[in-house]
């Protein structure tokens, strides 16, 4: 009975996982992503079925009240500049925004989603265009591809914002440092920010370990 609610709580977490991608942009429509795919992420991330779960629902309730609370964002759809990135209860928000004052609310509006912090990385000016969009995609995939054979890049979340890296993940301080060197050596990253929480590495299992090796 167990076995089956964590299966299903598995496939779930992996249906979240796919509707919070193509939510935030990060697939296009034209790209089908396989459930074995997300399942192969859920099975690697050291971030729970529930906390993953949990995350998706952190990141989506925490855009809709800002929307929800702030109209003044209504104008010129600035709200679609703002990204809401969550993992492991510890929430990201990174784009642009116009004004410190703005800036303060959505720090404000975050807190009260009750993640277990926040990290406002917002910067002031204009909406980033098309162009630097398209390249900072672009970057994520060059430093998600270049993490394999070096790190498990499963377990490593990389958002990049104005050629400025971000990384998550439940790592160890191996791959703490194999994830960052990969990021600050791939072409385009202007800058690497660490968002990482870090596990002993007496907490992983025999396999693991030898992998940090």
């Amino acid at each position: 009975m167990l076995q089956k609610k964590s299966t299903k709580l598995t496939l779930l977490a992996s249906s979240l996982i796919l509707s919070s991608m193509a939510l935030q942009g990060c697939i296009p429509a034209v790209i089908a992503v396989s459930a074995a795919a997300s399942g192969a992420y859920v099975a690697h991330n050291r971030n729970s079925p529930s906390g993953i779960w949990n995350d998706v629902n952190l990141a989506y309730d925490a855009r809709q009240q800002m929307i929800k609370k702030m109209p003044q964002l209504e104008q010129g759809r600035a709200y679609n500049y703002i990204n809401f990135t969550a993992y492991n209860g510890a929430l990201l928000i990174t784009g642009q925004i116009a004004n410190q004052t703005y800036k303060d609310q959505i720090t404000r509006i975050a807190l009260a989603v009750k993640p277990r912090v926040v990290y406002n990385q917002l910067t002031l000016g204009a909406p980033q265009n098309t162009s630097q969009a398209i390249q900072d995609s672009w970057i994520t995939t060059k430093v998600k591809t270049r993490m394999v054979g070096k790190v498990d890049p499963t377990r490593v979340k990389v958002v990049t914002q104005n050629g400025i890296v971000y990384l998550l993940g439940i790592i160890t301080p191996f791959e703490a440092a194999a994830a960052t060197q990969v990021a600050r050596t791939t072409d385009g990253v202007r800058k690497v920010v660490k968002v990482f929480d870090y596990i002993k590495q007496q907490k992983l299992s025999p396999e693991e370990a030898k992998q940090q090796l």
